[in-house]
């Protein structure tokens, strides 16, 4: 049986700490998973910070505002190309 690959994908804008609890709180569940960070062109910076603090975080850093949507249509299309069985939003 394949083993199964999760992607949760998280979206930033400028909420750098809430973002943190974000991950803080997915890394507590018992099931491993890879974190696809949507940085949605923040001005806040210091999202760089959060990426080296958790290995399973994926940054992307986006040069514009895409929304919601845009954003997780992003790692949406991340989870296709990296053949993830399913992805959490």
């Amino acid at each position: 049986m394949k083993k199964l690959k999760i992607l949760v994908v998280v979206v930033n804008y400028n909420q750098k700490r809430l973002t943190e609890r974000c991950i803080e709180s997915i890394n507590r569940s018992s099931v491993g998973v890879d974190i696809f960070l949507v940085d949605n062109a923040s001005m806040e910076g210091g999202i760089e910070e959060v990426k080296k603090m958790y290995d399973n975080v994926i940054l992307h850093k986006s040069t514009m505002n895409l929304g919601f949507s845009g954003a997780n249509n992003i790692g949406i299309q991340y989870a296709i190309e990296h053949e993830y069985t399913y992805v959490m939003l």
